[in-house]
């Protein structure tokens, strides 16, 4: 798999709310660790024993050295990684008292993003994978990059950030109409109907632009699956909420989007993927960071024998 997206340093943070204008509020800083979308889903995926490429920037600031550090760890094959940036990417990520999450990016002009120009893509590696996962890159060269995967045979999976949705469908339509699957939260298809000049009513709708699939995720409340044929909800079973509680949501929409993709690279069919992905996704939610919190392929096998032996 090769994964097209953006790496950031999370420093996550605990406070009671959010403050009003020139309120002072204070913020327990729990810890720092590698993160952002694209890069949590390759080491994701490594963990699970899946031979996974990262393509995109990291700054030359001490954060993107950790951040590089921590996908050679994770056994991620960094070889098209392009460092150079002044800075890297910070995400802020604040957890209030009632548990709800509030991200903030700290960036520049000149921060590391993700590739930036068809001419930064390496497409002999695009060649040479089976999926092709794109998540936060610039709409234009994501568009390029979907077009060429999908003409050379390759399954397109689209999971854009929020930033991307407020484009509205009709600037991602580029990548939309050459995904297999599109992917996204609650938040982000609220945006994203709210941004579109055309009309979308439900998810169903978004199968016109092009994708055979549209995965909908709903945080502890499970997925939402269509395609042409059919739509199914998928809860997350009562049995896996009693044996892992949640310490920290970060990095669950990743663990998820890797055991979707490990188990498409096995054959199995979307239902078994999507239930695959929750434990993956469940597990990433009961321990704290992202990166360190994803399962190991073993961990997960054990999960799923104990899980039937219940």
């Amino acid at each position: 798999v090769v994964v097209f997206g953006s790496s950031a340093m999370d420093v996550h943070g605990a406070v009671e709310r959010l403050p009003e204008s020139e309120e002072h509020m204070y913020v327990e800083e729990i810890g720092r660790y590698p993160g952002g979308m694209g890069a949590n889903v390759a080491i994701a995926l490594a963990r699970l024993g899946v031979q996974a490429a990262f393509s995109g920037k990291i700054g030359s600031d001490s954060p993107g050295r950790r951040l590089l550090e921590s996908l050679r760890e994770g056994h991620v094959d960094i070889s098209n990684i392009i460092v150079g940036a002044p800075r890297s990417l910070q995400t802020l990520i604040l957890v209030d008292k009632d548990g709800g999450r509030h991200l903030l990016t700290l960036g520049s002009p000149s921060a590391a993003i993700s590739i930036a120009s068809p001419g930064e893509v390496n497409w002999e590696l695009v060649k040479r994978t089976r999926i092709v996962y794109i998540g936060e890159v610039f709409v234009e060269v994501a568009s390029s990059i979907a077009s060429f995967a999908r003409t050379h045979g390759k399954t397109v999976i689209y999971r854009p950030g929020i930033p991307y949705l407020r484009f509205g469908v009709e600037r991602v339509h580029g990548v939309l109409e050459h995904a297999d699957i599109f992917m996204l939260n609650s938040v982000g298809w609220r945006i994203l109907r709210e941004s579109s000049k055309e009309r979308i009513e439900t998810m169903a709708d978004l199968l016109k632009y092009g994708p055979s699939a549209v995965i909908l995720t709903r945080g502890p409340y499970g997925c939402e699956v269509h395609t042409r044929d059919e739509r199914f909800a998928m809860p997350v079973p009562d049995s896996l909420r009693n044996r892992f509680k949640v310490v920290h949501p970060t990095g669950a929409g990743d663990g998820l989007t890797a055991g979707v993709i490990k188990r498409l690279l096995e054959g199995r069919d979307l239902r078994e993927a999507v239930s695959y992905g929750q434990l993956v996704a469940i597990m990433t939610c009961s321990r704290l960071g992202a990166a360190p919190a994803f399962p190991t392929a073993e961990e997960v096998e054990d999960a799923l024998k104990n899980e039937k032996l219940g």
